[in-house]
Order: C-alpha cells, then structure tokens, then sequence
C-alpha cells in the first residue's frame, strides 16, 4: 500500500477517536458524512481503487457496529483523476455544497517537512497530524 494511502487510513482512525471525544449526541439521526479525494482513475487508479475499498469495508464495519455515537458513517468522495489541480475544487465542493462533517487529505508542513494528513471540520479549522 502506497504511503499516501497509508495516511489516509491512519487518517480515519484518529478521526473516529476525535469524533467519539467530542461529538455532541444530539446528532445522532444525520448520518456522520466523511469527505475525501481519491485516484480512482490515472496512473494512481488501482492504488485509489484498493484504498477505496478497505474504506468502505471499515464503512461497513462501523456501520454494522451502530455507527458512531449512534450515526451511520456516509462516504462521500471524488474522483481526482490523480491530477492535483483537480483536488482544491473537490474539496471545496465537499464543505459548501456536500456539507460533509469532516474531510481527510494528505498534506505536507512545507516549514517542518514533516508529511502527514490533514482533517477539517465544518469550521474549516485544519488539525495536522504527523506521522
């Protein structure tokens, strides 16, 4: 598995012990939307499409489980045809018009060098974690 990949799973599981922490219960009827960008076609498309699927499969495990904190998790992500240019709309449109609760993307401390992923909320208040 490739490291973006392997960011991107690392990703969803700090995402769910943020959410269980501070997640207020009174949602518990909206389903928990989760948005991302993922290669699912061009030269990182087998890669993406394998990602693709161990996230549905953790979808469907958390599901299966009750969800969390009682809310059915909702993937919602785009094709970025591993063309970066692509990525900056797709994540806009996940915000404003998609209203996803949290988006997961790889991203890079250009000061530190130290790579990582990125996890935004509504709030678009960005959370960097090293790895």
């Amino acid at each position: 598995m490739s490291r973006k990949y392997g960011f991107t799973l690392l990703a969803l599981s700090l995402l769910v012990a943020f959410v269980i922490s501070f997640a207020p219960a009174a949602h518990a009827a909206k389903p928990f939307k989760l948005g991302f960008s993922m290669a699912l076609t061009g030269p990182l498309g087998p890669a993406g499409k394998a990602a693709l699927l161990a996230m549905q499969i953790w979808r469907d495990d958390v599901n299966a489980g009750g969800g969390l904190l009682g809310r059915k998790v909702e993937l919602v992500y785009y094709d970025d045809q591993t063309k970066p240019a692509n990525v900056p709309g797709i994540y806009a449109k996940l915000l404003d018009v998609d209203k996803v609760d949290f988006v997961v993307m790889e991203c890079r401390n250009h000061h530190s060098g130290v790579d990582g992923f990125c996890v935004f909320g509504k709030t678009r208040h960005i959370h960097l974690h090293s790895l």
